[in-house]
């Protein structure tokens, strides 16, 4: 006999979910390392440390919000009740 998974869909939802804001969060991080790469690279003009410190910021924020994303998820996803209403 073959074993079926409970929720099939569910879990095509959640992989399909994860891989659409891991490449968010990709987008996130290519847009942060330019700015940091600029940053870097013009550091004798004045303000220099502005793209730095914006791509740092953002590179940040999206790898907590990724985080957060994914948790919230997982903890939806794995409530019983999720498909049966």
């Amino acid at each position: 006999m073959i074993p079926r998974e409970p929720y099939p869909f569910k879990n095509l939802i959640f992989k399909v979910l994860v891989l659409c804001a891991g490449l968010l969060l990709a987008d996130a991080l290519l847009v942060a390392g330019t700015s940091l790469w600029v940053g870097f690279v013009h550091q004798e003009s004045q303000g220099f440390w502005v793209p730095i410190f914006a791509g740092g910021l953002l590179a940040v924020l999206a790898v907590w919000l990724f985080i957060r994303f994914l948790r919230a998820i997982l903890k939806a996803m794995r409530r019983s009740d999720i498909l049966s209403s």
